[in-house]
């Protein structure tokens, strides 16, 4: 009988620290859209993507926000083109963000060859030390 009331007493205390223990937003990229125009010597794709989740440091009657990124191209022969684009968002405001939109503009030269490209969003949140990665595919033909 001793041993069931001490795992029950565990069992409770645990369950309350661990629902305590979750008030972190979670970070999460959502929406990733990508389309492509020509160009008079190649391409420009633009690309975008939107973040929520994302933690907010208060200072008085301000909410702000730190938030890096980053853009890798894998074109259609599997090569990658790394930080693509790249960018930081710091941004201050007296609500909370829902959400943050992430825009991209990258131009390709003639060398570049035909078909179908991934675009791999990746952010990571300065003030949560999350972070996370979405994809999305354009056809440049």
């Amino acid at each position: 009988m001793r041993k069931l009331i001490i795992f029950c007493v565990i069992t409770i205390f645990t369950l309350l620290v661990s629902s305590c223990a979750s008030d972190e937003p979670k970070l999460e990229l959502f929406n990733p859209e990508a389309f492509a125009f020509s160009l008079d010597e190649g391409w420009e794709i633009n690309s975008s993507a939107n973040v929520k989740g994302i933690k907010h440091i208060q200072s008085e009657d301000e909410f702000s926000i730190q938030l890096s990124y980053h853009i890798n191209l894998i074109n259609p022969e599997f090569d990658t083109l790394e930080y693509a684009d790249f960018g930081k968002i710091e941004k201050t405001n007296s609500e909370q963000f829902l959400d943050i939109p992430i825009e991209s503009q990258i131009e390709l030269n003639g060398t570049f060859p035909l078909g179908e490209y991934k675009i791999v969003f990746s952010v990571f949140d300065e003030n949560s030390k999350q972070s996370v990665s979405i994809e999305t595919t354009v056809l440049i033909e």
